[in-house]
C-alpha cells in the first residue's frame, strides 16, 4: 500500500472493506470513483451480481444518478493482475470504453481478466468480508477516508 494513495471504505452488513485506489494505474477512473463516492452515489446500492469464486459486482446507480450512465470512461487497461480483492470497472457488450459506474471485486485469481479491464483499486482490509456478500446485499456507505 502506498502512503499517498486514496482509500475508500465500503461499509456492509458483514463488515468493512477498505480499498486502496490506484491513480498511477488509472487516473481518470480514480477521479470518477472519488467524485461518485463524494456524491454519496453508492450509498444503499445493491450487489446485483454475486458469483462465488469469481466476482461480486455493484454500482448500478442508474435510478439515483441516471446522468452518470451517459458518461462512459475511456478504458485505462493496465497490467495489474486480478487476484482476490482486485477492483475494476465493469463494462458493457465487450466495449473497452463503455464503463460508467458499475465495478466488480475479484474473489480469486482471474488471470483471464488481466489486461482486459480497468483495474483502479485493491482491497487492503476486509478480504474476509467479500466471501460473505450475497446477491442483493447493499452497500451501507462508501466513503473516502484518505
Amino acid at each position: 500500500m502506498s502512503v499517498s494513495n486514496p482509500i475508500i471504505t465500503m461499509r456492509t452488513v458483514h463488515g468493512n472493506i477498505d480499498i486502496e485506489l490506484l491513480p498511477e494505474k488509472a487516473p481518470s477512473s480514480v477521479t470518477r470513483i472519488i467524485q461518485l463516492v463524494e456524491k454519496g452515489a453508492y450509498d444503499g446500492v445493491k450487489f446485483h451480481r454475486v458469483i462465488p469464486n469469481f466476482i461480486v459486482q455493484t454500482g448500478d446507480i442508474s435510478e439515483q444518478f441516471p446522468e452518470e450512465n451517459n458518461k462512459p470512461l475511456k478504458a485505462e487497461v493496465n497490467n495489474t493482475q486480478h487476484v482476490k480483492g482486485t477492483v475494476a470497472f465493469a463494462r458493457q457488450n465487450g466495449d473497452l470504453d463503455s464503463a460508467t459506474t458499475q465495478f466488480y471485486i475479484s474473489l480469486t485469481r482471474l488471470a483471464h481478466l488481466d489486461s482486459q479491464y480497468t483495474v483502479f483499486g485493491n482491497v487492503i482490509r476486509g478480504l474476509d468480508v467479500l466471501d460473505k456478500i450475497k446477491q442483493d446485499d447493499k452497500i451501507i456507505t462508501l466513503a473516502l477516508i484518505k
